[in-house]
């Protein structure tokens, strides 16, 4: 979700020396908790790419009918249409993570009789992922002071309103659900398969530009994000970070 994506992509980019051990592990960590203990078919290929691109097409809709959120609730975007493009214009970055995933971590097979493999509760999954990125969030907050909060807190209300959307999308049963099967996502060895991922599609950079494409879009407040950002990717410096409880 592009909001949630914007979001990742700033507590990424403000512990750069750190993301193996941090961001990645607290992945996994997220993964793990939303697998119940139960076993599912493992998906063949051909039906884990119908369903990805159906969430795809999903959250693609769910952005556009939660985007007006920007307009009327926030003043600290003075071109919210062009702050949008900053968005849609990274989309590649999350089809690029997902193809990456499904290729390098062997998330499915050829046929429709695959082994059993854990299952995840996606909404569990997207509540604890949510629940997590707060923390992470809140520790920016903490380092800045007031300064900047209102940007975390307008990307924040635009992915739970996405997140919503998309749960009442699939109100009558995810994709995944419907044919039985989900991908093989185990806990264990998604911190390597994400490393790697995140690694391909240039993350400093990433972040960087979406940072600096918001900030060229009137966002109040970027600025120092951006700074940050770019002084932690030329160094071992990093802030603050949520702590466990």
């Amino acid at each position: 979700m592009y909001a949630y994506l914007f979001l990742g992509l700033l507590v990424i980019g403000t512990h750069a020396a750190n993301v193996e051990k941090q961001a990645i592990q607290q992945g996994a960590k997220v993964i793990e908790s939303a697998q119940t203990g139960k076993k599912v078919r493992e998906c063949s290929c051909e039906e884990q790419e119908k369903c990805v691109g159906e969430m795809k097409q999903q959250i693609q809709g769910c952005f556009d009918g939660c985007w007006p959120i920007i307009e009327k609730d926030f003043k600290i975007v003075k071109k919210p249409d062009t702050l949008k493009q900053c968005f849609t214009g990274k989309k590649y970055v999350v089809d690029d993570i997902l193809e990456c995933l499904q290729s390098d971590a062997k998330t499915c097979v050829k046929g429709k009789d695959g082994p059993q493999v854990e299952y995840t509760d996606i909404k569990l999954f997207l509540d604890k992922g949510e629940k997590k990125l707060h923390k992470q969030a809140n520790a920016l907050t903490t380092a800045f002071g007031d300064d900047g909060k209102e940007v975390i807190d307008a990307a924040f209300k635009v992915g739970k309103c996405m997140k919503d959307c998309f749960l009442k999308k699939n109100a009558g049963g995810f994709c995944f659900d419907k044919a039985e099967c989900q991908p093989k996502i185990e806990a264990d060895d998604a911190p390597n398969a994400v490393q790697k991922c995140i690694k391909q599609i240039g993350w400093k950079k990433q972040a960087h530009e979406l940072c600096q494409c918001s900030t060229k879009a009137g966002v109040e407040g970027m600025e120092k994000y951006c700074g940050l950002i770019d002084t932690v990717a030329k160094s071992n410096a990093k802030i603050p970070t949520a702590r466990r409880r």
